[in-house]
C-alpha cells in the first residue's frame, strides 16, 4: 500500500522581516530626532556639544539621503533633513571659531612670553 501525502510542509525563503528599512514613519522620526539632537548638541551642551551635533547631524543627513533615494522621505523627514543641515553647519562653524580663537590665543601668548623654547629649561 502506497500512501500519498498531499500535505506538504511550507517552504520558507530567506528574506527580510517587516517593511523595507528605508520606508515608513520610523525612519522619518529617526531623521527628525537626529536633527533635533544635532541642534541641541550645538546650542545646549557646553564642552562636547560640537561633537554631539556633528555626529547626530551627519547620521541624520545619511539617513535622509537614503530615504530620499528610496523616495520615502515625508514632511517630518524633510524637517529632520533641514535640522541636520543646520546642526552640522553650526558644529562646523563652532569648530572653526574655536580653532581661530586657539590660534589667536597662542599667537598672543607667543608675543607676550616669547618663543616656546624659553618656557622650558631642558
Amino acid at each position: 500500500m502506497e500512501q500519498n501525502d498531499t500535505t506538504q510542509e511550507p517552504r520558507y525563503t530567506q528574506g527580510t522581516a517587516g517593511p523595507h528599512p528605508e520606508a515608513g514613519p520610523d525612519r522619518s522620526t529617526a531623521i527628525f530626532v537626529l536633527g533635533i539632537c544635532s541642534l541641541i548638541g550645538v546650542l545646549v551642551i557646553p564642552v562636547a556639544g560640537w561633537l554631539v551635533g556633528l555626529i547626530c547631524g551627519i547620521v541624520g543627513l545619511v539617513f535622509a539621503n537614503r530615504a530620499r533615494q528610496a523616495q520615502t522621505l515625508d514632511g517630518l523627514g524633510q524637517a529632520g533633513f533641514v535640522l541636520s543641515i543646520i546642526g552640522t553647519a553650526l558644529s562646523g562653524l563652532l569648530v572653526l571659531f574655536v580653532l581661530i580663537a586657539l590660534g589667536f590665543g597662542l599667537s598672543m601668548l607667543h608675543s607676550v612670553v616669547g618663543p616656546a623654547s624659553t618656557l622650558f629649561w631642558f
